[in-house]
């Protein structure tokens, strides 16, 4: 399951979103994470991947019974999309080795303030 920042452009599907990232820093990952056609895709407004979305209604179709996160800006997409989970009783895991921020000292902060809901490990392994 895929959740991406519209940035304004609401008509886009995913190919779009993908094809507008390829020519970004992050290319040589995006090719590694790149969804493939069976793969569920979301566009959020804001935040969290639930805010406005069908995320949850997907969820309960496909039975999802743990959500497990891995994103970027992990002191606000991350982090607001791994509390609106736990709100909904979804047991969320996000591994720390599966985030990122602009500056490294977001990452720390925010996989502290999740570690101490439970929601969060220091290593992917842990």
């Amino acid at each position: 399951m895929f959740a991406n920042d519209s940035f304004g452009h609401w008509r886009h599907g995913l190919e779009e979103v993908v094809a507008s990232a390829r020519g970004d820093r992050g290319a040589a990952v995006l090719e590694l994470l790149a969804p493939g056609p069976d793969d569920r895709f979301v566009l959020k407004s804001r935040h969290s991947a639930f805010h406005g979305t069908a995320l949850a209604t997907v969820l309960d179709e496909l039975g999802a019974r743990r959500l497990v996160l891995a994103g970027i800006a992990a002191e606000a997409c991350v982090l607001a999309t791994a509390f609106a989970a736990h709100m909904r009783d979804c047991p969320v895991w996000v591994p720390r080795d599966c985030v990122g921020a602009i500056h490294p000292a977001r990452v720390s902060a925010t996989v502290s303030v999740l570690s101490a809901w439970g929601l969060a490990t220091r290593r992917a392994g842990a």
